[in-house]
């Protein structure tokens, strides 16, 4: 009976296959997996409400023609052809001012031009001139705001820019002028004091010039007696002390003067025009060349007299408490020493005229002719400097540059070397201070 039944569910099952299915569901191929490119497009059947129970259709990922392209134009920020300039302030020499937005450079230093190019600022920079190394050329070539500083043999005018007879006018270096300066010395921090005839003038590292004392500032006498100044030193204490013809007068680092020495003190009328300079030597001992003796100065007055001197010019001190002093008439270059109280002349090897004397720390001595400076060693060697052979007579032919090119005058009236090697000279006819780099 089983075996007959199966026979005719069998028979039955190929039948229905033959006529349409028998209410069997056909199975369908499964669907290939879509690609990650197609993207998901709401239908207006999306929705839990929709007919197809919220069933998401996906189609193609849209491709945009070029009319939906729309390029993004570049921003104009210039027009083809304008310029504006530029410099690369990193190299200094230039820097642009905030407030004018304009560049402010110093020396040949210059801005360049950067031009439009597509509607954008192009990056070269044209034409700048940038800074090059210092040389002794009368020109700021690394565009500092100083001319050939840090250069070897070369004279530099430093003061007397606004010339004479603009003396009477403080202010900065390329306006103030000097008329003609003498005595010169140099303070620790770097100023420079100047006599000159309107009085004792201070110069200042940031190029400003000022007077800080004049014969009526100096005058003890309610202006019956006349108090020029006539020269200047520094003593261990920083302290500025003033010659002049009434005594002597000292200004502390604060800038509070004091009397020395005065016209009422014993053995003390009037120094005269000769006694010029004074130095002061490490000790505190205070020089001074009186009329044609040297004396030790006390606030009493001057002691006895030295030694003599038909005519002096400078007078310096050093580390041993030695007194130098010029003496062109009777040997040029004299050395008093202080324990011995002998005064010795030693040969400069100048051919000219001698004019001033200056020792540095180490005890080197140099001295100025007339167109030419020597620096004598503590072993007695000789170093030779000599200027150009024309004589400047006048600021018309003034010359800075190399030191065989430069032109000086023939009276220098003041000179020291500081630490440095530098060797400052008051160019008194040409109204002016220079100097000569090691």
């Amino acid at each position: 009976m089983s075996v007959f039944v199966r026979r005719i569910e069998l028979l039955l099952c190929v039948l229905c296959l033959l006529v349409g299915g028998c209410g069997m569901q056909e199975v369908k191929p499964a669907e290939p997996e879509r690609e990650h490119t197609q993207h998901r497009e709401p239908t207006t059947q999306d929705g839990p409400n929709s007919s197809d129970g919220g069933v998401e259709v996906l189609l193609p990922e849209k491709v945009a023609s070029k009319e939906d392209v729309k390029r993004e134009e570049p921003r104009v920020i210039c027009q083809v052809g304008e310029t504006k300039p530029c410099y690369d302030e990193a190299r200094g020499g230039c820097r642009l001012d905030q407030i004018s937005g304009k560049y402010v450079c110093k020396g040949p230093c210059r801005t360049g031009v950067r031009q439009c190019v597509e509607g954008a600022w192009s990056e070269r920079c044209v034409g700048a001139v940038e800074p090059t190394v210092e040389r002794c050329d009368v020109v700021d070539n690394d565009c500092d705001g100083r001319i050939d500083e840090g250069t070897s043999k070369c004279v530099i005018t430093i003061a007397g820019m606004g010339g004479a007879p603009s003396g009477e006018a403080d202010g900065p270096l390329e306006k103030a002028g000097l008329t003609n300066p003498t005595d010169i010395v140099l303070r620790k921090s770097g100023a420079l004091f100047i006599v000159d005839d309107k009085g004792v003038r201070k110069l200042t590292s940031d190029g400003m010039l000022t007077t800080v004392a004049t014969s009526s500032s100096l005058d003890r006498t309610g202006g019956k007696e006349t108090a020029t100044p006539l020269g200047v030193a520094f003593d261990a204490d920083d302290h500025l002390w003033v010659l002049s013809e009434q005594g002597i007068d000292k200004m502390d680092t604060k800038g509070v003067w004091s009397r020395f020495l005065t016209s009422a003190s014993r053995r003390f009328t009037r120094l005269g025009t000769h006694a010029s300079r004074l130095t002061i030597t490490p000790t505190g001992n205070v020089y001074v060349v009186r009329e044609l003796y040297l004396h030790l100065a006390t606030p009493k007055g001057f002691g006895e007299r030295l030694t003599y001197f038909r005519h002096h010019t400078s007078i310096a001190s050093n580390t041993d408490e030695n007194v130098y002093v010029i003496n062109p008439y009777e040997g040029g270059l004299g050395r008093y020493d202080v324990q011995t109280k002998e005064l010795k002349y030693i040969p400069t090897g100048l051919k000219s005229e001698t004019q001033q004397v200056a020792l540095d720390q180490h005890g080197n001595i140099y001295v100025a002719g007339v167109n030419e400076f020597v620096k004598i060693s503590a072993n007695g060697e000789k170093t030779p400097l000599t200027f150009s052979k024309e004589t400047c007579r006048s600021n018309d032919c003034l010359r800075d540059g190399p030191l065989h090119q430069a032109q000086i005058g023939r009276q220098i009236g003041g000179m020291l070397v500081d630490q440095k090697g530098n060797i400052y000279f008051s160019d008194t006819r040409n109204h002016r201070i220079r100097m000569l780099t090691p």
